[in-house]
Order: structure tokens, then sequence, then C-alpha cells
């Protein structure tokens, strides 16, 4: 199903962060972020401006793909991207510092610094 919605042209849901990550994005820490379910990059995309180094996963190959185009409207963001099922792209750091999922966003345990 996703992968069918993600295969098409446009952007199923824009290239915009989700509007409640824009408005809270205060709230979480910088350092790393793990986007899980992300589609196609938007809000991953959005943490990188941020200054945050962000790591992505989805389960569909058409989502992860169109991130490489998101990143190019932005500029200087690095974002970690993985199309896998059960498994997580590799942190560069040893944990993350926040978690976010289709633009909700949580803080987790706190993380050794760099």
């Amino acid at each position: 199903m996703w992968e069918e919605r993600y295969s098409v042209d446009d952007y199923v849901y824009g290239t915009e962060p989700n509007s409640f990550l824009r408005e809270n994005v205060s709230a979480l820490p910088t350092g790393d972020v793990l986007c899980l379910a992300e589609g196609e990059g938007r809000n991953a995309v959005f943490l990188a401006t941020t200054g945050r180094r962000v790591s992505s996963v989805d389960l569909t190959e058409a989502g992860v793909a169109k991130i490489a185009d998101v990143k190019t409207t932005k500029t200087a963001v690095c974002v970690s991207v993985a199309s896998r099922r059960f498994a997580f792209p590799a942190m560069t750091h040893s944990a993350a510092s926040a978690l976010a999922r289709n633009g909700t966003a949580a803080t987790t345990a706190s993380a050794a610094s760099c």
C-alpha cells in the first residue's frame, strides 16, 4: 500500500514538516534523532535543518528515494536513511536524543555527548 502511494511523482504529504513537529521542535534536545516510519522524509529533513543529526527509516523504497529530492531543496542537511522492515539505520552515536514518528516526537533518556 505505502510503496504504491509513494511511487507517484508528487510528494503525498508535501515537503514541509508536520505542523505539530514544526511548532514543538524547540522542546526536543539537540543531538541525534531517529525518525521512524518517515515516508518521504519531510520531517527528517526539517529536523536536520535545525542542526540535529538525523537517521531515518521507512519500510518503502519509494519513500526513502524521495528524501534525496527533498534534501536538494534545503541547504546543507545530512540525513542518514534506510529502507528496512525490522532493522534500524546505524546511529553514528551511542543513542538518540529524540525519536520522531509521523510528526510526533518524544525525548529519550539522556544520551552520551559527542
